[in-house]
Order: C-alpha cells, then structure tokens, then sequence
C-alpha cells in the first residue's frame, strides 16, 4: 500500500509540474524553492509527530497527520527532481550539456549513497533522520537562489553565451529579445521588398 501511495503522488506530481514551473511568475527557481520547502516541511512536521508517538503511542491523530506529512514531504521532494534535471540541462552550453548534467546527476547520486546511513540512525532515534533531511532541504532552498533563472531563456548554445548569461542574466535576455525583434523587423522589410520587386517586374511585363 506505501508503495502505491508513494507512485500515486509521484504521477500526480509530474503531471502538475510542467503547468507549475513554466508559470512566468515562478520558474525554476521559484518552482525549487516552493516545492523543496513544501519536502523540507513535510520532513520536519513527520519527526515532530514521531516525536509526540515516543509517549502517547496509541494517538491515532498524531499517527494519521504523520502519514499526512510524510505523503506531503514526498511530493514536494518528487517536484524538486523533476525541477532539478530540466534547470541544469538550460543552465549548461550544448558543448557540455551532457558532460554537465550527468556529472550533476552522478553528483545527486551522493545524496543516495548517504541516505541508507542518514535512515539507520532511526534505529536509535527514530525522529532524527527526518529533521536531517528536512535541514538538508532547507538548505538547498537557500542556495538554489545563487543560481539564474532559465525560464524564457534561449537555450545556451556556445560556451562564449553561457559565460554572458552567468555574467548578467537579466542583460543576455534582454538582448536576445532585442537580437529577435531586429531579425523579426529584418525578414519583414526583405518580404516587403520582394514584393515590391515582384510587382514592379509584373508592371513592366505588362
């Protein structure tokens, strides 16, 4: 049944997630904050009912709102991986996109070798390995605003754009909009000017 729950919210979760980061006010950025935080909370309220279970066992409330964060942490984390693979492939230059994000994931990685040993300290304090992993989340919601936003961003495609996009983020947009709106202008004037060349041809011939 944990197994089932556990899929159930992870298929929910992907589903609302693409409606969720590519809103323009949250982003990925935005989109890792609110959901890592909702994993982190998730976390900490589960070891605050655990706690509270240590003496009063037979409380059927505080077994029930613990399974309730527990089922809340897991889809904010699930948010947060699915977030994390698409930020990091924008983040990184088609030369070393591929390098980029599998060093990332392989980074992700030393999460999973931890976790078992993080989870075998529950056999002595079984609280503590939900307030550990609540505090690692929180710190991620913290460090994830050093990186830019991606939403809207063309995708890097030289090792030169990348280090202008991390120079200025704000500024590579803005330009590129500009750099499109002048393309755009561009190929508008040359259509009308090979109408104008076609029309004045069909004039003459006539």
């Amino acid at each position: 049944m944990t197994n089932f729950i556990n899929g159930a919210v992870e298929v929910i979760c992907y589903i609302l997630l693409p409606l969720f980061i590519d809103h323009p006010k949250i982003g990925r950025v935005w989109g890792t904050v609110w959901t890592m935080g909702l994993g982190s909370l998730g976390c900490i309220l589960t070891a605050v009912f655990d706690f509270l279970l240590i003496d009063d066992s037979s409380n059927d409330g505080y077994a029930t709102a613990k399974m309730i964060c527990a089922v809340v942490g897991k889809f904010g984390v699930a948010g947060t991986f699915g977030i994390v693979y698409v930020h990091a492939s924008e983040m990184y230059p088609t030369p070393v996109r591929g390098v980029g994000v599998g060093l990332s994931s392989a980074g992700g990685r030393i999460g999973g070798i931890l976790a078992p040993i993080i989870n075998g300290l529950g056999k002595t304090t079984s609280w503590l390995p939900f307030v550990i992993f609540g505090a690692l989340g929180i710190v991620q919601v913290l460090t994830v605003f050093f990186l830019p936003e991606t939403l809207g961003v063309p995708m890097l495609t030289t090792i030169e754009e990348a280090e202008e996009f991390f120079a200025n983020p704000k500024t590579f947009l803005n330009t590129n909009e500009e750099s499109g709106e002048t393309k755009l202008r561009t190929s508008s004037l040359s259509s009308s000017a090979s109408a104008r060349k076609v029309s004045l041809q069909e004039t003459v011939e006539f």
